[in-house]
């Protein structure tokens, strides 16, 4: 059986790329590194304004595969491009890394297969991610007060361990998660509309309401590094659209459980972010809240949300 697996389209890495040329390289290195033969790796560029695709595709060669968007789709639907062309080249699963990752770890992969394969009611799976700042490397905790409480009102499923290694998660971080193409498509993948960022909050809520499960792996050995801009200084269109995309999340959650929850969670965040040191985050952030509340209210579409984050992203 073992052998068989191997000869099996098993799993796709995929790479979104879109101007990241030195990072792109580390990250792909870091794949073609891990150990046996039932993966591709597969560079997607989201239509790059920059020589990064052209180089990267020079310098790689037919050790990889290639995907051009032809757009900039936005991080949620250029992986959804992704998970859709492996799954119609016939892999069952795909592991979609940010660009600005390193997998540690020549077994990293094929652990994480082992585990997801041997378990039915696992659809996701995330290594330890540790975010690599200017005070050293932080590993990310995949949870919050905000996930414990939707926990604690039965809006999500209870946590709990598997092993010593693995245990269940309300959340999987979107620079680094392997999933089952099949159910990723079932529940519609990341939303579309939220063009970038906080997308996986609610990708991972539809995974756990479909009655499935998300597993954290943890192992010293085997790890993901993830390059932040090392700098503590956030763009300001990115802290805008973190904040408007958490507002659509809290109405999607009050959407589909019927509860009104989201509106406190809304001041809740408000208040959070007026309170913080960082005045980028109290100005930019807010702005976007303020911005995804007016679309809710005035019912706008998903289409709306989606061309109002490209317009953001391009002018703000």
């Amino acid at each position: 059986m073992a052998n068989l697996i191997n000869r099996q389209k098993v799993l796709s890495i995929n790479i979104l790329n879109y101007n990241t040329f030195e990072k792109s390289r580390v990250c792909i290195d870091s794949c073609l590194k891990q150990k046996g033969d039932n993966f591709r790796v597969l560079l997607i560029d989201n239509s790059s304004t920059d020589d990064s695709y052209i180089k990267l595709k020079e310098i790689y060669g037919n050790q990889i595969e290639y995907f051009q968007t032809g757009e900039n789709f936005g991080f949620a639907k250029g992986n959804n491009i992704g998970v859709k062309d492996s799954f119609d080249k016939g892999y069952q699963y795909t592991l979609m890394l940010n660009s600005d990752t390193e997998i540690v770890g020549e077994e990293l992969v094929s652990n994480l297969i082992d585990i997801i394969s041997s378990n039915e009611k696992c659809k996701v799976i995330v290594p330890d991610i540790f975010h690599v700042t200017v005070n050293g490397n932080r590993l990310h905790k995949n949870d919050s007060f905000y996930l414990r409480m939707l926990r604690r009102i039965n809006i999500l499923p209870s946590n709990h361990k598997i092993n010593e290694d693995i245990q269940t998660i309300s959340e999987a971080h979107g620079s680094a998660l392997l999933v089952e193409n099949m159910e990723f498509l079932k529940v519609g993948g990341f939303p579309w509309y939220f063009f970038m960022y906080g997308e996986e909050g609610l990708f991972s809520k539809r995974i756990l309401w479909d009655g499935y499960l998300i597993f954290s792996w943890s192992n010293k050995k085997c790890y993901i590094l993830h390059h932040h801009d090392k700098s503590k200084r956030i763009d300001p269109w990115r802290l805008f659209l973190m904040g408007r995309n958490r507002v659509l999340e809290f109405y999607s959650v009050d959407e589909a459980k019927q509860t009104f929850l989201w509106k406190f969670c809304l001041f809740f965040f408000y208040l959070k972010i007026c309170l913080s040191s960082n005045k980028d985050m109290r100005i930019h952030f807010c702005k976007g809240m303020k911005n995804g509340f007016n679309m809710v209210r005035c019912n706008a579409s998903k289409e709306s949300f989606y061309n109002n984050g490209r317009l953001i992203r391009s002018n703000y």
